[in-house]
Formats: C-alpha cells, structure tokens, sequence
C-alpha cells in the first residue's frame, strides 16, 4: 500500500518545491513578455498572467497543507517519548533565551547576579518617571455603560453562545493540552 501512495503523491503532486519555483518563473516570464508590448494588445497575456497567478496561490496553499500536516504527523509521533533529539533541543532553546553576560554600567557583567542588577536598574531608568508635570482630566466626559450594560456583560453564558463561540474557531489550528484540536470538538 505504501508504494502505491508513493506513487499516487508523485504522479498527482510531484514536487511541490519545484511546482512553485515553475510558476515564479512563468509570471516572471509573462511579466516581461507584457512588458515588451509596448501599446499592443495584451489582454490574452493578462489573462495567461491571472491563471498562472490563481495557479501559484493553489500550489502555495497546497505546500502551506502538506507542511502543516507533517509538523503534526512529527508531533503526534514523537510528542511523548524522551529521545535524545527532544533533550538537546530543550538545552539549545534554554541556552539561547539564557542571558550569561550583558554589558552594563561598568562594562561587560557575566555574573548571576551582576546580571539580575543590571536588568533591574535598566527597568528602573527606563519606566522612572520624570518631574514632568502630567495633564489632568477636567471636564472630560468618557462615555459610560449603563447598569443595565454592565449587568449583561456579567450574565451566564448560554450554551448556544458557547456552541457559536465554538464553531466560529478555526478548527486547523494547534492542539490544545489535551491533545485534540478545535476540528475533533466540531466533527465530534
């Protein structure tokens, strides 16, 4: 079965990398072409242009499909297991978001806590407030909810706006911590 899908994703997609490089060169070629008819009749290369446009932006949305679904494949395949791979990706991620040195005051501070000093006082320079004096708000009328307003933005939900609030989701994005997405809770 797997040599016969093979086959099928070959004959039927082909290679979706190579597709779209063919249709950047196609409206590159088109382009020049209705650049150099000069004051002719163009209407039949603008048309060539749009298909080959609508074209691209399938073949785009298809490569868009198929990597979605791959990183999920990955996911759901590797998602639980500790491998060595998933442990040294945790430790780059950490390594890279870690600050180990930053240059202060008095130069380069590569310490735990020089650096935490450092990150303190920039934030406290930087949202120190200046002696300015702050305009106040006399006379301004902001426009206000009525109780009546407010008392409704307090109610429960009904079950119909949580069934809407639901199904006005995108089901294909990302799974939540129980591992099914917005798509299962609609079909399901």
């Amino acid at each position: 079965m797997k040599s016969i899908i093979r086959k099928w994703n070959c004959d039927v997609f082909g290679w979706i990398d190579l597709q779209v490089c063919e249709k950047v060169d196609n409206l590159n070629a088109l382009d020049r072409m209705i650049d150099d008819q000069h004051g002719e009749d163009i209407s039949s290369l603008v048309e060539d242009r749009y298909k080959v446009t609508e074209e691209f932006r399938k073949t785009l949305k298809l490569k868009e499909c198929m990597l979605r679904l791959k990183s999920r494949q990955l996911w759901l395949n590797e998602r639980d297991k500790n491998t060595r791979f998933f442990h040294k990706s945790l430790k780059t991620r950490r390594r890279r978001n870690a600050i180990s040195a930053i240059m202060g005051r008095n130069g380069l501070v590569e310490w735990v806590d020089g650096v935490k000093e450092e990150v303190k006082h920039h934030f406290e320079e930087f949202f120190r407030e200046n002696s300015r004096s702050r305009p106040e708000s006399i006379d301004l009328n902001f426009k206000r909810l009525s109780e009546e307003d407010s008392r409704w933005f307090d109610r429960p939900f009904t079950e119909a706006e949580v069934k809407d609030a639901v199904w006005d989701c995108d089901g294909n994005k990302s799974l939540g911590p129980d591992g099914f997405s917005f798509a299962f809770f609609k079909n399901c």
